[in-house]
């Protein structure tokens, strides 16, 4: 029996997941199996992966959620969470992030399209989260603040347009 489990969560292209599958493996080594959450759109496109010794499928289309994690994955204790990320940056897959905070794991690291491996704490996570929330609450109160006063420039410029 491998010494681990490390669940790589297919949050990228599959070429992109080409390029970075070989260097994941090889941080992490022969030892573990390796898990491969994809959508059930790409479960045929990833069966090539010699590498992955189980494939589990996201049912729901679209993005990653909360509230659609497979139930086999709530069962396993991942020694690693892997999140492949198609930038520089990680930026745009907080809710992958969110995602792996209900999984059962100490680790979770993100690679990034360079391949490089950055681990992750929770509460960086969470931290995240925070601030996407905070500043989503400020976008909406501006949006409203500003609104009337974009409207009444529109009406104006268009008054004073049609003469």
């Amino acid at each position: 029996m491998k010494e681990g489990k490390v669940l790589i969560v297919r949050s990228v292209s599959i070429q992109l997941l080409d390029k970075l599958l070989p260097i994941i493996t090889k941080k992490f080594g022969n030892s573990v199996d390796y898990f491969l959450l994809t959508h059930s759109h790409s479960v045929k496109r990833v069966e090539k992966y010699k590498n992955i010794d189980k494939i589990m499928e996201y049912k729901k289309k679209g993005d990653f959620s909360i509230f659609s994690i497979p139930k086999e994955m709530k069962k396993v204790f991942f020694d690693y969470i892997i999140i492949p990320v198609s930038n520089f940056s990680g930026a745009g897959f907080l809710n992958v992030l969110i995602m792996t905070l209900l999984l059962r794991t100490k680790n979770i690291y993100v690679i990034n399209s360079k391949g490089e491996i950055k681990k992750i704490s929770k509460g960086e996570i969470l931290i995240k989260s925070f601030f996407f929330f905070v500043y989503s609450i400020i976008a909406i109160f501006l949006t409203i603040l500003t609104s009337p006063f974009i409207f009444m420039i529109l009406f104006v410029n268009l008054i004073f347009n049609e003469k």
